[in-house]
């Protein structure tokens, strides 16, 4: 199976989720990023803060271990 992205949505949380990121709590109410895929023939569902995903967005590194960011 190919790896594959599906667009990321912003969605607001109903309940609290961890950020992959920063794995900082993303707070029930609080809008954040999610993406769904598969990578390396595994599924994903991650959540992001805004400010995680904008430091994701504009790196230049493809990947990074969860824990990698700062709150």
């Amino acid at each position: 199976m190919s790896d594959f992205n599906n667009p990321p949505t912003k969605p607001k949380a109903a309940r609290e989720h961890i950020c992959k990121y920063c794995l900082g709590p993303v707070f029930k109410g609080e809008v954040h990023w999610h993406q769904k895929g598969n990578y390396e023939g595994s599924w994903y569902s991650n959540r992001y803060h805004n400010e995680c995903w904008n430091v994701l967005e504009t790196s230049e590194e493809y990947e990074f271990l969860p824990g990698d960011g700062e709150i």
